[in-house]
């Protein structure tokens, strides 16, 4: 059974490696590859992106008022929704539900 586990591991070790060095060409030009190259480098970019607002600030606990604002999706670590509140002085979008409070915890979070 060890056997088998080792087997599958170095097979999904070395398949990045594979994909990013494997070259498509199609019909003798490159723009296939192009293509293909450019999705990829998009894939890479998309993310939870942290926030930039510095610890000073977040945690001053002076004038951070939730205001609505454009769907954005929450900066909070760990947080996967897509909401419409922001907070103001940090310009940032964080959730306020009845399931969580990422606006709270994102302000009080060391």
């Amino acid at each position: 059974m060890a056997t088998l586990f080792y087997f599958i591991y170095s097979i999904i070790k070395h398949i990045p490696a594979y994909f990013n060095t494997v070259r498509i060409y199609c019909c003798g030009s490159g723009n296939l590859h192009h293509k293909v190259t450019a999705a990829l480098e998009e894939t890479k970019k998309r993310g939870p992106v942290g926030s930039s607002v510095s610890d000073e600030v977040r945690l001053d606990r002076i004038d951070h008022w939730p205001v609505m604002e454009k769907k954005g999706r929450c900066k909070y670590p760990g947080c996967k929704g897509i909401i419409r509140m922001k907070c103001s002085k940090c310009d940032t979008h964080l959730c306020i539900t009845s399931e969580r409070n990422c606006f709270l915890e994102f302000h009080m979070m060391t």
